[in-house]
């Protein structure tokens, strides 16, 4: 499912090769994907700093833990929604959790059973885990005036939470998912020409759960839809073949995971092809990272006063040594189905300037996302750190 707000937009092309046992002599493009979290890029496993079982994990270093500040950016008046507004209180936070353990299908609860077999075979599974929990205390909807009504305002405190929680494999293997689940209490933006300010037209409000739960050989998904507001059967299943999928597949959840993932060197061009599994719709649709030229922000001014104060809060974590240049960032946008209409996603990351020693661990350092309707966009800008991947 779409994370409530935005809407994920479009994306091109990686190098076409025969894909792996299952296909049957059909062509898949294969991610092109490098452990960017790691000192040594180039390491395709699990360091043992990152596993939770090692005697070296500790809770200041070891898992990544980042606390980032959301605000709303409306658009400039001419391009502004003109029917309705969307705007956010103060205290807006997105909180992300990074690290590795041992995975076990057995230990959570509705695993298919026709997968568990081939998890049990497998022996013991070392997996990525990644959370991410975004917090937005209070939105404010407003109708804009017109000739049959006067302006209305609705403002929801509480009632904007989303966690989510996935296990996916290194690097050696695609980053390849094993289970997430995405949980959803939100108020969004539904239509771009509201009549009414009232649940199902100018907001639709959400409280779900999904959960994806995939065979080992990621050949297919089991989802889970638990809608929460729904009249009658509240609970579906449904089991979806990946099998056709035109590229490595990847779960919705860890998308900040794997556009960390993606070619960040300074300079460098980016242009990746990736399919991802949609629960809420059942569906896999193909998106494209991009390299991009975006500044982390707009104006002179802004731009170094972020950066001076970015500067600070990595070297304080040893993610960044000062230099002559400065911190160095790499923008990558993210677009739907090879189309670059439109607002994209676009993510901000420390730039790798040396694979062998990246001391900025690719951190991700500012996250934009458009808002559907013309509504603005969020923006995600790195605040605090509670820990660190440092050793890895």
């Amino acid at each position: 499912m779409k994370k409530p707000f935005y809407i994920l937009a479009a994306v091109l092309a990686a190098g076409c090769v025969v894909c792996a046992s299952g296909c049957k002599s059909s062509f898949k493009n294969l991610a092109v994907l490098s452990s960017n979290w790691y000192s040594g890029t180039g390491y395709d496993g699990f360091q043992p700093t990152i596993c939770k079982d090692h005697e070296s994990f500790t809770e200041v270093v070891g898992a990544e833990k980042i606390t980032y500040k959301v605000t709303h950016e409306p658009l400039s008046e001419s391009y502004r929604n003109k029917y309705y507004s969307v705007s956010y209180g103060d205290g807006a936070t997105y909180t992300t959790e990074f690290y590795a353990d041992k995975f076990n299908a057995e230990s959570i609860s509705g695993f298919p059973a026709e997968y568990k077999t081939a998890y049990a075979e497998a022996g013991a599974i070392t997996a990525y885990y990644y959370r991410t929990e975004l917090i937005i205390p209070e939105v404010t909807f407003t109708l804009k005036a017109n000739k049959s009504h006067e302006e209305q305002t609705e403002v929801f405190k509480n009632e904007n939470h989303i966690v989510t929680e996935s296990w996916f494999l290194s690097v050696k293997d695609y980053l390849r998912p094993l289970y997430s689940k995405q949980t959803v209490k939100s108020v969004s933006p539904n239509m771009l020409q509201p009549s009414e300010l009232k649940d199902g037209a100018a907001y639709k409000k959400y409280d779900r759960v999904y959960e994806n739960f995939y065979s080992y050989s990621g050949s297919a998904v089991t989802t889970v839809t638990t809608d929460n507001l729904a009249q009658g059967e509240q609970t579906k299943t449904a089991e979806v073949s990946l099998a056709k999928a035109k590229n490595s597949l990847f779960d919705l959840n860890m998308l900040d995971i794997l556009a960390r993932a993606q070619n960040l060197a300074t300079g460098s061009g980016l242009s990746q092809l990736v399919s991802l599994y949609i629960p809420k719709s059942g569906k896999i649709e193909n998106f494209n990272f991009a390299g991009s030229t975006a500044a982390l922000v707009n104006g002179e001014d802004e731009l170094k006063q972020l950066k001076s104060d970015l500067e600070t809060k990595l070297g304080v974590k040893g993610l960044y040594i000062p230099n002559d240049s400065g911190l160095q960032t790499v923008a990558v946008s993210f677009h739907y189905n090879n189309k670059h209409s439109g607002g994209s996603q676009t993510y901000w990351f420390a730039a790798i300037n040396d694979k062998r020693n990246n001391t900025g661990r690719a951190t991700m350092l500012k996250l934009s996302q458009p808002i559907s309707y013309n509504l603005g966009a969020v923006s995600y800008t790195l605040e605090s750190f509670e820990s660190t991947l440092w050793n890895g």
